[in-house]
């Protein structure tokens, strides 16, 4: 059994060692607890188990009337359970009691797990950014949901 919160500075140290193991270009403690005091145009969430361990996290920023998806990752043990599309479900809600106009979000474009779960819940195409990812150049896919 799993449940959100919104992620506050308890939740940082397992936040950033998922964060360490996901992602090459990978956010720190403080980069996080930089983003969670930004107030009303920061939003984070965080998926706990029955033990109230960090199972995953999400987030995004509100820019005007759309949101900026900055993150979204599971601990790898809990990957292709379904968990994703509970944190992406948590970031439309957002969206939508926000009254955004839309999401948007950047992946590598050789990530096709991640593109398929973005797919999944209405997010299309919309452009590509060349050589986005320092780390080895790749593109990254510019994918929006409208609402």
């Amino acid at each position: 059994m799993y449940r959100f919160e919104i992620m506050d500075a308890t939740h940082l140290e397992e936040v950033a060692k998922i964060e360490k193991d996901t992602f090459k270009e990978a956010w720190g403690y403080k980069d996080f607890a930089e983003d969670i005091e930004r107030g009303d145009n920061a939003f984070y969430v965080v998926i706990l188990n029955h033990e109230n361990v960090v199972a995953g996290y999400c987030g995004m920023w509100i820019i005007d009337d759309f949101g900026d998806i900055t993150k979204i990752a599971l601990k790898k043990e809990l990957r292709g359970l379904g968990l994703g599309n509970y944190l992406m479900q948590a970031l439309i809600r957002i969206g939508d009691l926000k009254k955004l106009r839309g999401l948007t979000l950047e992946v590598r474009q050789s990530n096709t797990s991640a593109r398929k779960l973005y797919e999944k819940h209405g997010f299309i195409k919309e452009g590509l950014r060349k050589g986005y990812y320092q780390d080895n150049n790749e593109d990254a896919i510019i994918m929006w949901k409208y609402f």
